[in-house]
Parts: structure tokens; C-alpha cells; sequence
């Protein structure tokens, strides 16, 4: 099952993010969109206002499931 109707503003577009999730599958792994990202692409994405790294950290997505887990997030840091 891939996701439907949901892809964070730092991909280019839902077939981007449909790829990521399909590796992710793949991989057998729980991983969150920004275990991925590099600090150059997240300084990038913060500049052109594409970074909601802290929704997005919040969203495990595991092979296992259809869905998407919610995990705990530490309150986010100013700067």
C-alpha cells in the first residue's frame, strides 16, 4: 500500500514521495521522511519555507503497516 493524498512540501511531488515510501517498504525498516534528509536539503528546504520537519518527524512509516505510526516528539528547539 503506498500513501495517498499526503507528501511533505520538501519533495518535488507525490510520485517523488511514493518512491521514498516504496523503498522504505523495501528496506524493512521504520523510518521517518527526515532520517533521510541531509543538513545541507534541510537548510535549503527551511530557506524556501518547504522544511515541517517537526510534523514529519512525528510519522514513522514501517512496511509492516499501511499507516503511518505517531511517535513522541520532544517539544522543538527555537533557531
Amino acid at each position: 500500500m503506498s500513501p495517498q493524498c499526503m507528501a511533505p512540501w520538501c519533495f518535488d511531488n507525490h510520485e517523488q514521495f511514493s518512491e521514498w515510501y516504496r523503498l522504505t517498504a523495501i528496506s524493512c525498516e521504520a523510518a521517518t521522511v527526515c532520517d533521510d534528509c541531509t543538513p545541507e536539503f534541510k537548510a535549503r528546504m527551511k530557506s524556501e519555507q518547504r522544511c515541517d520537519d517537526y510534523k514529519w518527524q512525528a510519522l514513522e512509516f514501517t512496511a509492516r503497516s499501511g499507516m503511518p505510526r505517531i511517535r513522541e516528539l520532544k517539544e522543538p528547539q527555537n533557531g
